[in-house]
Parts: C-alpha cells; sequence; structure tokens
C-alpha cells in the first residue's frame, strides 16, 4: 500500500452518456457535515454553502443548479428554481465527479430523476 492513499476513499468509474463532454466519471461516499445559508455580498438574495468531508479533503461547496425529469432521461434536463438544494441529505452520500470543480448528487430513477449539481469553491487537505 502507498503512503499517504490509504485515507482516500475509493472511486468507482461511471459513465453518463447523455452527460455533455461524457468523459470519465468517479463516484464515492462523502459526508455532508455542514449547512449554511449565506448571503451574497451585494445582499442580492441567499445561497446555501455546503461542508463535505471526502477521505482527508475537506470541501466547501456552494448549492447550484438542480435539474429534474419526469420522463426518465439519465441527465436530467429540465432546470427548476433555485431551492437551496433541499433534496440534499445531511450525513452520508454517494457524489459523481469528472474534476474537482463540481459534484453531482443524482438521485431518483425511471421517470422521476434529479440532479443536483454543487460548484466546488475550496478543497483543503487535512
Amino acid at each position: 500500500m502507498l503512503a499517504g492513499c490509504s485515507r482516500q476513499p475509493s472511486e468507482e468509474r461511471v459513465t453518463h452518456q447523455n452527460a455533455i463532454g461524457s468523459g470519465q466519471w468517479l463516484r464515492s461516499d462523502y459526508d455532508i457535515v455542514g449547512r449554511e445559508l449565506k448571503e451574497f455580498d451585494d445582499h442580492s438574495g441567499k445561497f446555501v454553502l455546503l461542508t463535505i468531508k471526502h477521505g482527508n479533503k475537506l470541501i466547501t461547496a456552494e448549492c447550484g443548479v438542480t435539474w429534474r425529469s419526469t420522463i426518465g432521461e439519465e441527465f436530467p434536463s429540465t432546470q427548476v428554481p433555485y431551492d437551496n438544494c433541499s433534496d440534499l441529505p445531511m450525513g452520508s452520500v454517494k457524489l459523481d465527479r469528472t474534476d474537482w470543480s463540481e459534484l453531482y448528487y443524482f438521485a431518483g430513477k425511471d421517470k422521476n430523476t434529479e440532479d443536483i449539481v454543487l460548484n466546488v469553491k475550496r478543497v483543503e487537505i487535512r
């Protein structure tokens, strides 16, 4: 075993056929340990900032766009009004990524699928 690698959760390679730029996706276990409602600097509205643990990484991410489908698309294509990631649970979740700029939470199946995009603001190694 390589030194320093044991603290990283395993990542499963997955594909999303309908994703724009369908490349290699990685799915893994993450822990959402904090959720904070913040106000934009210009006071134009509020947003949710999440604190997420992944192995020895502490990730700060902002709730982004939520997409929903009622017709069974693998990658939902209907944007819904901003809802502060209300369907994203605290605790252990599976998230997908292609790099460290965005994380994706997929929920539901068949005709009721949902994709929540999390915009990564910071990744710290602990």
